[in-house]
C-alpha cells in the first residue's frame, strides 16, 4: 500500500467523523444509544491509535534499514471546527 491509498481511505474517514460533528446536537439518543455511542467512538480512537502507532513503527523500521529514503513524519491534525461554526467539508462532488 502506498501513501495515497492510506490516505485517500484517511479522508473518507474523516470525512465521516466531521459529518458526525456537524450533526451532533440534532441526534436524539436515548440513555442506552449514548452509551452504546460513546463506547463505538472509543473504539474508533483506540483503531486510530493502533494505526498510528504500527505506521511510526514501521517508518522507523524502514529508515533504519535504509537510511538514505523518507522523510519526516508528522502526526496528521484534523481540522477543527470553532465552537458554533460547521467545519468545512470537501466536496463529494
Amino acid at each position: 500500500m502506498n501513501f495515497d491509498t492510506l490516505n485517500e481511505y484517511l479522508t473518507a474517514a474523516h470525512v465521516t467523523v466531521m459529518l458526525c460533528r456537524a450533526h451532533a446536537d440534532q441526534f436524539d439518543l436515548d440513555q442506552e444509544s449514548s452509551s452504546d455511542i460513546e463506547f463505538k467512538i472509543s473504539q474508533h480512537i483506540s483503531e486510530l491509535e493502533d494505526l498510528r502507532h504500527q505506521v511510526l513503527t514501521r517508518n522507523v523500521s524502514n529508515r533504519r534499514a535504509a537510511p538514505s529514503g523518507g522523510g519526516q513524519i508528522l502526526p496528521m491534525r484534523l481540522n477543527q471546527a470553532e465552537p458554533g461554526r460547521t467545519p468545512n467539508l470537501p466536496s463529494t462532488m
